[in-house]
């Protein structure tokens, strides 16, 4: 009788376990293109997902193949992969951590971790941009720079936090053997000459870092500011913030050897 039971017992659990597994492929597959549709209208982006997956042991989710375009069929993001997992405890049931680990087509990994809590509002976390090729960018430069990316690595650090909506950060950037080429149809970008873009870097810029820093160089900056303020724009914020780092790092300040 109890050999019995186990055999039922058994049964049982295989069954379960596969209507687990039944149930998460199938709802997985239902949801990724209602996902997709709702992700395009939100954002008027064309976003594409190759496959979805989860895991309740370990808390989180995961996309393969997760590619975004913008109205004009140019690539903004591409990653291979990218996990999330959220983490709580029950001896900290106020505090939630963040993981985020991405991997990129070409070379490049990203890490993100923060923890946010919950009673005071505040998130403390730290990103990271491990050995990224310029050339996942290709498509955001010709567009906005006017340039194709030969070569070029870069490493990225941020530390930051956020209090309510006033954030306060610092990051690090490091440029390796980095190497353009100029479009054809934009204006020639050597000797000084204009290259437009959100940043507004000069072609002399661009041409001193290939030509006399070999393409190598390093430099930090700061952002700051409240983001509930109106007159807060990220776009204006980041590019004033990158470009005067980057122009004091081409004078001389915190270039690599």
């Amino acid at each position: 009788m109890k050999s019995l039971w186990w055999r039922i017992g058994l049964i049982v659990i295989a069954i379960l376990i596969g209507a687990y597994f039944t149930l998460k492929h199938v709802g997985l597959y239902l949801v990724r293109p209602l996902l997709e549709k709702e992700l395009s209208e939100v954002t008027k982006l064309d976003i594409r997902i190759g496959s979805l997956y989860y895991s309740i042991l370990g808390r989180s989710f995961s996309v393969r193949e997760f590619k975004v375009k913008d109205r004009k069929k140019r690539v903004l993001v591409h990653l291979n992969r990218a996990r999330v997992a959220i983490k709580v405890s029950l001896f900290h049931p106020f505090t939630l951590p963040i993981e985020l680990q991405a991997d990129f087509p070409e070379k490049g990994r990203l890490d993100f971790s923060a923890a946010y809590g919950i009673r005071t509002q505040t998130l403390d976390g730290k990103f990271q941009l491990n050995h990224y090729a310029l050339m996942n960018m290709k498509d955001l430069l010709q567009d906005r720079f006017a340039l194709a990316p030969k070569d070029g690595i870069i490493y990225l650090n941020s530390d930051f936090k956020l209090y309510g909506t006033k954030l306060r950060s610092f990051h690090r950037i490091k440029v390796e053997n980095f190497n353009y080429a100029p479009l054809q149809s934009a204006v020639s970008v050597i000797g000084g000459a204009a290259l437009l873009g959100p940043l507004g870097l000069a072609g002399g810029m661009l041409d001193a870092l290939t030509r006399k820093h070999k393409g190598n160089l390093a430099f930090d900056f700061r952002l700051d500011g409240d983001l509930a303020d109106k007159n807060f724009d990220w776009n204006k914020v980041v590019s004033a913030a990158v470009s005067k780092a980057f122009q004091n790092a081409l004078q001389g300040s915190s270039i690599l050897p």
